[in-house]
């Protein structure tokens, strides 16, 4: 599975897949428990031994479904968030898209030459053995950004590093005049 997408000038990157595995083990754990709640209230609780307690059976169906509904929305709102969550290093400019259409649509732009040091973090046996990590961004004015579930963040640190230089570059072509036109 592929976490970047790179084309000629710029390069898109995702969280890694482990936040969607670990919303899906929620969800099916959420389905358990309602399906316990279930047996629990079908067994116990309905028939003609324990008519005492069918008010029991009735708030137990409540929760069921309330907790059947929690656990779909639930998915469905972290699948839309993994899949809207990019961040995009293009030209100058990195772009940061957090949008989960319902709750929140944000959008930030960070300039290459802006940004003073770079750091990645992989803490932990299951962070380095299916690879993610967090990225560090710092800017000018103590301004840090900090990006959570990064997959392969050494490599993300590589784009950056090589993306600030060429700016550096470009920028430096752009203001230094060339010996040629000061003699003339």
């Amino acid at each position: 599975m592929s976490y970047y997408f790179e084309t000629g000038d710029c390069t898109i990157l995702k969280r890694h897949f482990f936040l969607l595995l670990f919303s899906i083990l929620k969800f099916i754990f959420l389905l358990t428990l309602a399906g316990v709640l279930y047996y629990v209230s079908d067994t116990y609780l309905v028939g003609d031994a324990h008519m005492v307690s069918s008010w029991l059976a009735y708030v137990l169906f409540v929760l069921i479904m309330v907790v059947l509904n929690y656990a779909f929305l639930r998915l469905v709102l972290s699948i839309i968030d993994y899949y809207h969550t990019i961040i995009i290093v293009k030209g100058e400019q990195i772009f940061i898209i957090h949008c989960t259409i319902i709750m929140q649509d944000d959008m930030e732009v960070i300039d290459s030459y802006r940004i003073t040091k770079v750091d990645v973090f992989s803490h932990g046996i299951i962070a380095n053995l299916i690879g993610y990590g967090n990225l560090v961004i710092e800017q000018q004015r103590d301004d840090v950004r900090t990006f959570h579930f990064i997959p392969d963040p050494y490599r993300i640190l590589k784009i950056l590093k090589e993306q600030k230089q060429q700016v550096i570059e470009d920028r430096r072509k752009k203001y230094i005049v060339s010996e040629e036109k000061s003699e003339s």
